[in-house]
């Protein structure tokens, strides 16, 4: 799913429309028949996971644009989240910075808002297998904190676990403001698009991509 901030006074939601994506619409068609040329193994349309797929067109435009471009493709779709990993033992920190492009949330079993997902996401981790720098204590536990938010939110749903689809509805509302940390007063995200998977194998199955359209 795909948010994009945008100014309340200046977007009407009443004046727009959800339509599937047709693969004959142009320039979409177009598109597509060219997808070689950021990867071979996209040569015939071959079905790919969305979340990989967008990565993949992420990475390969951040390479294939002019340098004076480069900086505004990182500014709308790069977030920042703060990793803050605290020793059990002796409290020792280690702090760092992770750039996220696309957001992969879990489906959590205490709700199903997009707003539970990302909450599940950011909450409080325990780690095992790890050595503190400090006293060499192979326990931890990692707090996610949001940096900075993008302008284009892209979440990918973690609907499979071990083989297993979680069917479950996702509960969301076309604009949407996280309630973890405060976006800008006068901006929410306003739901641009959405990628629905069908059927119950990750490896075979279809995709429909629903968009908003301007009456």
């Amino acid at each position: 799913m795909i948010w994009c901030k945008f100014f309340y006074y200046k977007f009407d939601v009443e004046e727009t429309s959800w339509s599937p994506l047709e693969e004959t619409d142009e320039p979409l068609g177009h598109f597509i028949d060219h997808l070689y040329l950021v990867n071979a193994r996209f040569v015939g349309g071959e079905q790919q996971d969305a979340g990989d797929f967008f990565l993949e067109l992420y990475n390969y435009f951040a390479e294939a644009l002019p340098n004076e471009v480069k900086p505004g493709l990182s500014q709308y779709f790069e977030g920042v989240i703060r990793q803050n990993v605290v020793c059990k033992l002796c409290g020792y920190e280690t702090v760092t910075l992770q750039t996220m492009v696309i957001w992969p949330l879990p489906m959590t079993l205490r709700g199903y808002t997009l707003g539970d997902c990302l909450a599940e996401y950011l909450a409080d981790e325990n780690i095992k297998d790890w050595e503190c720098f400090k006293c060499a204590h192979g326990e931890a536990v990692m707090k996610k904190t949001v940096v900075s938010w993008p302008r284009v939110f892209v979440i990918c749903l973690q609907r499979f676990s071990n083989g297993e689809k979680n069917e479950a509805p996702l509960c969301f509302t076309e604009g949407w403001q996280s309630a973890e940390k405060e976006i800008e007063p006068d901006h929410e995200y306003l739901l641009q698009a959405a990628v629905t998977h069908l059927g119950e194998y990750k490896c075979s199955s279809n995709c429909c991509t629903w968009r908003r359209t301007v009456k």
